[in-house]
């Protein structure tokens, strides 16, 4: 029986097709004939991560990055899938999927971090994500910083570049001008009085030089004298203090005497003080003798008689 021309045409195109897919999945790292374990994981920024990316544990490659797909939401995660070489790898659950670059050509892979769950996960599950940012990015955060200090430069920059185009324009090289001849000027008669202030200053300088030898000339002399005036008020410091201690004790002693006398009545003043009685007295013979002035003040006919033929002994005679 022969076979069609037709029917080995399609024969043949099937297993073209056949191959072209096995080879293209070869090439990928995908086993069509394989059947293997299957992780997957959802990020929000897969970070420049494609198929076909490593897997890898402890720096060894130990699968692939499947497919990488949108999530059925729409929500902005994107879901990786990722399978392994070895089917009998136990991974823990709390196991986190880290992108990380691979390389300094900014290529992304995927390592595994184990994690210390006692449960492990099985194909099918989702493992925990994690983005770990590029070199690139870490660079940028670094000159971010420089970057900011470099643009607050340029800023200075600029505003000291218009204060400097300010300063030499014509008016203010004018005024600079100006300001510089009175400065010259102020200069010059400064030291014109200087200059005529000197002799003073040289004569003054001399007389303290001279003085200043006199001192060092006599400083045995002087050193004497300090040492027997310190002597001297030395020696009338202790006997005036001395003394004066002394009188401050007896003025004390003789004081303490008084009050105690004064408090236990001995004495006018203590009788005074502690005798209300005698107090009473003095009160009562003070207002009497105001009285009497008062009196005598007012009638000093019944106290001075004035005659000048001497008086009468006989009583006067009563009218009839």
């Amino acid at each position: 029986m022969t076979i069609k021309k037709e029917v080995k045409i399609g024969g043949i195109v099937v297993i073209a097709v056949f191959l072209f897919v096995y080879g293209f999945n070869f090439l990928k790292g995908k086993n069509i004939f394989t059947s293997r374990t299957r992780y997957y994981v959802v990020y929000k920024n897969v970070g420049g991560l494609t198929e076909s990316n490593p897997v890898y544990f402890n720096g060894f490659v130990i699968g692939k990055v499947n497919k990488i797909f949108f999530a059925p939401d729409m929500k902005g995660g994107i879901i990786v899938e990722f399978v392994l070489k070895e089917n009998d790898l136990k991974i823990p659950k709390n196991t986190i999927a880290r992108i990380f670059s691979d390389g300094l050509l900014g290529t992304k892979a995927i390592g595994l971090d184990f994690g210390d769950a006692q449960t492990f996960a099985e194909s099918g599950d989702t493992l925990l994500p994690n983005l770990e940012n590029s070199i690139t990015d870490q660079m940028s955060e670094q000159l971010m910083p420089v970057k900011d200090k470099a643009e607050k430069l340029i800023v200075r920059a600029d505003s000291l570049l218009a204060v400097i185009t300010k300063l030499f324009s014509p008016g203010v090289n004018d005024n600079l001008r100006h300001s510089i001849e009175n400065v010259n000027t102020i200069t010059l008669n400064v030291n014109g009085m200087v200059s005529e202030q000197r002799k003073r200053l040289d004569a003054i300088t001399a007389n303290i030089e001279s003085i200043s030898k006199n001192l060092k000339d006599n400083n045995e002399n002087l050193s004497k004298i300090m040492s027997n005036f310190k002597n001297i008020s030395d020696s009338v410091a202790k006997v005036n203090l001395a003394q004066t201690l002394n009188n401050a004790n007896m003025a004390v002693k003789q004081t303490a005497e008084i009050m105690e006398k004064i408090n236990t009545g001995k004495g006018s003043l203590g009788m005074l003080i502690n005798n209300d009685s005698l107090y009473k007295h003095l009160d009562m013979a003070s207002r009497d003798l105001d009285r009497l002035l008062i009196d005598l003040k007012e009638h000093p006919k019944r106290y001075v008689h004035l005659s000048v033929f001497g008086k009468s002994d006989k009583p006067p005679k009563k009218k009839k």
